[in-house]
């Protein structure tokens, strides 16, 4: 499991108190942290006590669809920018771990079998020839 210490970039915007970058990588500690609440309750407890940091009073801002979570978490990680709220971050750690921590599990139970893998390389490498034919025709032609 990791720790939010261990964002070389988190704890350097707050030694540094650049107001825009802690709030960049306070959403980035949810990825890096995998939405592990803990964690996250840690990091925010961390940039408070040392720094200038402090959220934002809440203003009730339009989300597009929020019956789709992937949807709502993108609206509302956009919504940040403009009103960074303690209820909108704490809504963010709550959209990741009901619809990215899934996904990332499910990857990571081994679903993808190698022929799966050897498949999509072969159209890789498949492509990239074509690519390189079709430009020494090109220029064999020129």
């Amino acid at each position: 499991m990791r720790e939010f210490k261990e964002n070389e970039d988190f704890i350097a915007s707050i030694k540094d108190n650049d107001i825009y970058e802690i709030k960049r990588t306070l959403i980035d500690n949810i990825f890096f942290l995998q939405g592990n609440k803990n964690e996250i309750k840690e990091a925010v407890e961390y940039t408070i006590l040392n720094s200038d940091f402090n959220f934002e009073e809440h203003k009730v801002l339009e989300v597009s669809d929020k019956t789709n979570k992937e949807d709502c978490f993108s609206d509302e990680k956009w919504n940040l920018r403009e009103n960074f709220s303690k209820q909108r971050y704490d809504l963010l750690v709550e959209l990741y771990n009901e619809t990215f921590a899934k996904k990332e599990f499910t990857y990571e139970s081994g679903t993808t079998s190698n022929n799966e893998n050897n498949d999509l390389l072969k159209k890789v490498m498949i492509g990239g020839v074509v690519l390189i034919a079709g430009y020494l025709i090109y220029k064999a032609l020129s």
